[in-house]
């Protein structure tokens, strides 16, 4: 940029008195922070897997073994799957992915651009169970790939990739970590003179954000925006964006702004914190700083989203049974940029709704909290199970007062229940009831999910989601206390 980002910016509002002008940086910098919140989180996300002994870049990452009571807190506690993950460097040359056969056993891989988006997902939706090889190439690669070979083409050159594998219990895990070695990235020997080369992904460090540091997190857009050269269809924000010193291969200069402008640019990053934290949360924060009682970026992005359908995902009468479900469609996040980072505040790498869907219970069937003290069950019908064409599972885990979760220490050892589930007795005509309570039930204890001794939460996820949950014709089973 030939001009210091403070000279386009007064360039620019020199007809603005000095209440506007601190208005407007506020609002640039509250655009910039919604915007690239998702690829700062991916960064971080990045740096922090790499810090890790073994971490290697274009590699996988194997977790070989299921949570439990002992792994700690954890953000969702998914016993179900082992996953694995790499983060791949595509902007010297094509990679290979390798998936094996995987018979009937459900397996999923993700990919993830660097604005958080899922844009492609391996598995028995898309691609079929059969062993396969993907050739994964860059946005700006050209070239031949090799005969009978899938190509897939990312919209950024570095992408998250995460393997999720069902495992029929503790005692599959060896089978599936068996299964987990023959996932595969490597070279593709391609050549790579037309795709021009990035910075090296991991050459600068991302901190966590705190109040006296928050105009790093324009160092950071800046070197990821480089790294990963936007879309068109953002040229909008980026040209507001370029005001400060903040887009593709831009370096944004605190020497080009004064004390109240760079305090102005901190007030405009803190809102926007507040906008994205905010959202879901039964605990919303007012906002710490000052601003415009109306947002013209806030404008900006809902004229940029067009005529996309933002609303939950909710099954009919899900709410009056204590069940709720919150998801995005495929392809859904990157034209709803603060649906985004609200998103990438906890669910990067998530499936979306069309892959599995998560519904959640912290009430009974009168109301009431859930609480181990007391005993539940789950009626479900003949031909009344979850609908799905992979797998379905019961979690339940307690919480803190900071609203961590954990899975339940059981005599058991079982975390989850499920159509994978070995042992489940099930009655006549295939109905099934699932018995929910801390202490051991003196009968039918196959279906026992054990429960904190205090307050939980209940999770139901749901693998390959039939029409009926995805259109919410499937009515989920109430939680009934039990009579003593």
């Amino acid at each position: 940029m030939n001009e210091s980002g403070n000279d386009v910016w007064q360039s620019r509002h020199e007809h603005h008195n000095q209440r506007d002008e601190y208005h407007d940086l506020m609002d640039v910098a509250r655009l910039a922070y919604i915007y690239g919140f998702p690829s700062y989180q991916m960064a971080r996300m990045r740096f922090r897997a790499f810090k890790q002994p073994h971490a290697r870049l274009n590699s996988l990452h194997h977790v070989r073994s299921l949570p439990t009571h002992t792994t700690g807190r954890v953000t969702t506690g998914n016993t179900d799957v082992l996953k694995s993950t790499a983060w791949l460097d595509l902007s010297r040359e094509p990679f290979v992915i390798h998936v094996p056969g995987t018979a009937d056993r459900y397996y999923s891989l993700t990919l993830v651009d660097f604005f958080a988006n899922n844009f492609a997902v391996l598995g028995r939706r898309s691609s079929g169970l059969l062993a396969g090889n993907f050739l994964l190439a860059g946005p700006r690669w050209e070239g031949a790939a090799p005969a009978g070979m899938t190509v897939i083409r990312t919209p950024t050159n570095a992408v998250l990739a995460v393997v999720r594998i069902l495992v029929y219990g503790p005692n599959d895990q060896a089978a599936v970590r068996a299964l987990q070695d023959q996932f595969t990235i490597s070279r593709s020997g391609l050549p790579s003179a037309n795709s021009p080369r990035s910075p090296h992904p991991l050459s600068s460090p991302v901190r966590p954000l705190h109040p006296k540091n928050l105009l790093t997190f324009f160092d950071v857009l800046n070197a990821v925006l480089t790294e990963n050269p936007p879309p068109a269809g953002d040229k909008a924000i980026l040209d507001r964006l370029e005001t400060i010193g903040v887009g593709p291969s831009l370096r944004f200069n605190r020497g080009d702004f004064t004390q109240p402008q760079l305090n102005a640019l901190r007030q405009g990053v803190a809102s926007a914190r507040d906008a994205i934290q905010a959202h879901g949360s039964s605990r919303r924060r007012a906002a710490r700083q000052e601003g415009p009682r109306h947002w013209p970026s806030d404008a900006l992005l809902a004229q940029l989203r067009g005529p996309v359908d933002g609303s939950r995902v909710r099954t009919r009468g899900a709410g009056r049974r204590g069940w709720s479900c919150a998801a995005a469609r495929a392809g859904e996040l990157d034209a709803d940029y603060l649906r985004r980072a609200r998103h990438a505040l906890r669910s990067i790498g998530g499936l979306s709704c069309e892959d599995a869907m998560y519904f959640f219970a912290a009430t009974d069937a009168l109301g009431d909290a859930l609480d181990g003290r007391n005993h539940y069950v789950m009626r479900f019908p003949p031909a009344g199970l979850p609908p799905v064409d992979a797998f379905w599972s019961l979690t339940a885990s307690g919480a803190d007062k900071d609203n961590r979760r954990s899975l339940v220490p059981n005599a058991n050892n079982r975390y989850s229940l499920g159509n994978h589930t070995p042992g489940l007795r099930y009655g006549s005509h295939g109905s099934l009831e699932i018995l929910i309570q801390h202490d051991r039930p003196k009968t039918n204890e196959e279906n026992w999910l054990a429960a904190p001794e205090g307050p939980f939460q209940l999770t139901l996820r749901a693998y390959l989601p039939r029409r009926e949950l995805l259109d919410g014709g499937y009515a989920i089973p109430k939680v009934r206390p039990l009579s003593e």
